[in-house]
């Protein structure tokens, strides 16, 4: 499930629109996806993925930027009801267990600060 949305993020700087929107919409779910599923991206033997690392990051970078930003509630992935459809049926058929319905999924607390990141008022980062 990971790799397949994965994909479908890949191209949000995309020069074409239609594409680059397709990936914008994908990027919530695939957020969402990692909060309820990062716990299981282990080997057969137990070794912790590559993509539960990448996850930590991301979810650091986003957290910490809308800190920085003074969004209102910087933890939480907001889903409209189609992500959320989406999200639901994946949940469901790789059996992750969450609420369904969801228009909000937070953001992993141990994911906030997995890496430190300085941020400007701006948003953008500082060297």
């Amino acid at each position: 499930m990971k790799n397949a949305l994965r994909e479908e993020t890949r191209h949000w700087i995309s020069s074409h629109e239609e594409i680059k929107q397709k990936a914008e919409f994908f990027k919530p779910i695939e957020s969402a996806w990692d909060a309820l599923a990062s716990e299981q991206y282990k080997t057969d033997y137990g070794e912790e993925l590559p993509e539960k690392y990448f996850a930590g990051y991301s979810f650091s970078v986003t957290y910490q930027r809308a800190v920085a930003l003074g969004e209102p509630r910087p933890e939480i992935i907001k889903l409209d009801p189609q992500q959320v459809k989406i999200l639901d049926a994946l949940a469901e058929a790789a059996d992750i267990p969450h609420q369904r319905g969801q228009t909000e999924i937070e953001i992993p607390e141990r994911y906030r600060y997995f890496e430190m990141h300085n941020f400007g008022p701006d948003g953008k980062l500082r060297g």
